[in-house]
């Protein structure tokens, strides 16, 4: 890993469909704490994703967001890499991600579905996280994002009411407890089922 520098993370396109977690990765890239990367096809995937299940988003805006993270970061869009069909992954469609990960260097693959990446399918060097676990290991890089990210949402969001239910919409990574204890990431939960 470059010292002046974070480690090279690529991201799934279901690390990119939530708007929080999106920006917080972002926040974290802009920064180099983490140096970003990903496709056409994963953004292709998430922008495609989120309008369906987002009515009232608009492909031009989708279009406009993936322009500004790829100005933002520019060495974050990668291309996509050949030899995908050497990979023998549960899903087909997901071979170009692990492609693309090892192509562009990446020290981990950042997604939701963990059992789409089997290890003995993984080659060595390549960590295949969920987000939340994965960033665990930059805490004070995170905290200083999610204040500024918090701050912009305080900003941007005039009603209290609004905020609350936009934060606990984005933020289905984490489990609150229901009256007393401490929250637990979701990944926790269903790894030890």
């Amino acid at each position: 890993m470059d010292t002046r520098r974070g480690p090279v993370v690529f991201c799934d396109a279901n690390v990119l469909y939530g708007t929080l977690l999106r920006d917080l990765l972002m926040w974290l890239g802009v920064r180099r704490s983490l140096r970003l990367r990903w496709t056409a096809q994963v953004q292709e995937k998430w922008t495609r994703n989120l309008l369906e299940h987002r009515p009232e988003l608009t492909p031009d805006r989708l279009t406009r967001t993936c322009e500004q993270m790829n100005r933002a970061i520019p060495d974050a869009l990668v291309e996509s890499a050949p030899g995908e069909e050497g990979f023998d992954l549960p899903d087909p469609d997901d071979r170009h991600v692990l492609a693309a990960a090892l192509a562009c260097g990446a020290e981990a693959l950042l997604t939701f579905n963990l059992k789409d990446f089997p290890t003995a399918a993984v080659p060595a060097g390549l960590q295949v996280a969920y987000p939340d676990l994965y960033l665990r290991d930059y805490p004070q890089a995170v905290i200083t994002a999610l204040q500024k990210l918090r701050a912009n949402l305080k900003r941007a969001l005039p009603s209290p009411r609004k905020k609350s239910w936009l934060v606990c919409r984005e933020l289905g990574c984490l489990s609150l407890p229901k009256r007393s204890g401490k929250a637990t990431w979701s990944s926790e939960k269903r790894s030890s089922k």
